[in-house]
């Protein structure tokens, strides 16, 4: 991009400008994306999903698989205390009968 690209008109007028140069995305006169933030709201609340979802199975490994990740036990506890209910309970009630107290459901991070 050379920076007349970027300088020459409004805010819209330059991403316009700049998405018909390189998208493949056509533009839709007057909407004005650019000055929308909804992905960023979107964006952290996934992103922060990943980090938790290993965390708790950091814990469901360390409870039931760490010592013998092969025991039957270990994977019929999985099933018979998570996989079983399919959609049926509240997913932190499901972790936390399988994880007790004091894991990252029921004691979170920075909680009061």
């Amino acid at each position: 991009l050379d920076s007349a690209t970027l300088t020459d008109g409004s805010v819209s007028e330059v991403a316009a400008r700049v998405q018909r140069t390189h998208s493949l995305m056509p533009v839709e006169d007057g909407t004005s994306w650019e000055l929308r933030f909804g992905h960023l709201v979107g964006y952290a609340s996934t992103y922060y999903s990943y980090p938790y979802a290993k965390c708790v199975a950091a814990d469901l490994w360390e409870k039931f698989f760490a010592g013998d990740p092969l025991a039957p036990g270990a994977g019929e506890a999985l099933r018979e205390g998570m996989l079983r209910h399919g959609g049926a309970r509240e997913p932190r009630r499901i972790l936390r009968d399988m994880l007790g107290d004091g894991s990252i459901v029921t004691d979170p991070v920075g909680a009061a």
